[in-house]
Order: structure tokens, then sequence, then C-alpha cells
């Protein structure tokens, strides 16, 4: 009789300690699950004019890698680059790298904003990316006024002349003639020549990755840049 009642108290308490164990790893599991993410755009004055794109920063358990799955592909808003050679990386963060460099006014469709990073894409070769958002500004940057002349103020009367339809093959040619404008150096493609006169050959930034990406040749160009290029005219 003793040796029965020596077992089933052992039982109790067996049974008690499993119980024990398997309510303290549902809890375990309940506290560490990730809050919901949560990324709230929002635009702040500057000075000078204009106003900066920023965001909420994610909730605890979101990390610069998993940032990509937030954005959505369709288009937020157009906003403007600010600054001189305004990189944009692979993903979110400076150690990332540099698909594309852009220079003061460059039009880009925000997708997302995560934290000081959006996510954007280029409006002329669609290539997407990551921008710091302090980089960006929702108000395009004013030109220069000109100044008026006797012929620009009065009004014309003329009749509006009727513009031919643009080719697909002079629009890619204007499209590597804005990209090759718009880089900075003297050695945009592998065909130009540096200011010595010698051909740039594969020490272009069109040879190298990780820097500036000039479009050189009509193969770089795709059918979604010609059509937002025509979009544009």
């Amino acid at each position: 009789m003793r040796r029965l009642l020596i077992g089933a108290a052992v039982i109790v308490t067996l049974v008690y300690l499993l119980g024990s164990i398997g309510a303290e790893r549902t809890t375990l599991n309940e506290t560490r699950r990730p809050s919901a993410r949560i990324v709230a755009q929002d635009q702040k004055p500057v000075a000078g004019g204009g106003t900066q794109v920023s965001a909420v920063a994610p909730q605890h358990g979101q990390s610069p890698e998993s940032a990509e799955s937030v954005g959505t592909e369709k288009v937020i808003a157009t906003v403007f680059v600010r600054g001189k050679r305004v990189a944009l990386r692979e993903r979110p963060g400076k150690e990332f790298a540099i698909l594309d460099r852009y220079d003061a006014g460059r039009p880009v469709g925000l997708l997302s904003v995560v934290g000081a990073w959006s996510r954007v894409k280029d409006n002329l070769t669609r290539r997407e990316g990551w921008i710091a958002s302090h980089l960006l500004s929702s108000d395009k940057p004013r030109s220069k006024p000109k100044r008026d002349t006797p012929a620009s103020v009065e009004p014309s009367r003329e009749e509006p002349v009727k513009v031919p339809r643009i080719s697909d093959a002079l629009i890619v040619q204007r499209i590597i003639a804005e990209s090759i404008s718009g880089y900075s150096g003297s050695c945009p493609c592998p065909e130009n020549r540096d200011r010595a006169g010698r051909r740039c050959g594969r020490r272009s930034a069109y040879s190298k990755p990780g820097g500036a990406a000039p479009i050189c040749y009509p193969g770089d160009v795709s059918r979604e840049m010609i059509e937002a290029f025509r979009a544009r005219l």
C-alpha cells in the first residue's frame, strides 16, 4: 500500500511539471511574436523652401534586410532628388551597393518609406532602389526666371504647329544623350574620350560597377523607358 501511494505521488508531480513547462513555452512564443510593422509617411518643411520626405521608424523586430517586403510596387507620389550625386542603393543602408547616382531635381517615383530610407523608382531608367529620405523633396526645384523680351511679352497670334510623332529610334538617341549629359565626369561611356583625347574604354563609368550607370547603347534602352520618355513630351 505504501509503494502505491509513493508511485501515485510521483505520477502527480510529473504531470504538474509537464503542464508548467508547456505553459511557459506558450508564454515565451507569444512574447517573441514581432509587432506589426507601421510605416507612416510624413513631410517636414526644410530650409530654403520645399518639404522633406520622412517616416516613422519601423517597430522592434523589423530589420533593414526585411524592409523590401514592406513596400508596394505602386508609385505613391513623385518626389525630387535634393543634392548632387545622390546614391541610389540596392537596400536601405549606406553599407549596401550603389546602383546609380542622381543630381538635384531628378524626378523619381516614391514606392514606400521605411524608417530613414525611401524606396523609389527612377522615371527614366525604371530602376528601383533606396535613397535616404532627407535627400528627397516633394516640391520640384524652381528654375531661374528668364528675362522678358519684347517677343516673349506679346502673345503669339499664330496657330499652334502640330508636332509630328517622334520615332522610337530618335527617343532612344535622346535618352542616351540625356543620360550621358547628366554624368559629371569626362568618361561616361567606353566610346567617349577623356580630356587628354584618349579613348575611355574600361575606364568609363559604364564599365565600372558600383557607381554611376549611364546609358550608352541602344540595347540598354527598354520599351518601358521609351514609353516613359514619350509621356514627358
